[in-house]
């Protein structure tokens, strides 16, 4: 299961919970939080592969000028 899949899931039970008892009310607060929490961490997560992108982008530039293959 993708985290898209698990956060999807996660919603629709919360939702399905909406007209079940108190306790039952929790769950579903509980189901939406963790449902945030994953979307969070996957914007994270891509954030963090995009930074790491551009490091090694940028590492490969100075190893290139280091190596006085810049161009000039």
């Amino acid at each position: 299961m993708t985290d898209k899949e698990l956060v999807e899931r996660l919603r629709l039970h919360a939702n399905c919970m909406m007209d079940e008892w108190e306790s039952t009310l929790c769950k579903r607060s509980e189901f939406i939080t963790a449902a945030n929490r994953i979307e969070q961490l996957r914007a994270e997560l891509t954030n963090e592969r995009i930074d790491n992108t551009n490091l090694i982008g940028e590492l490969a530039t100075l190893a290139c000028i280091a190596a006085g293959r810049d161009g000039r």
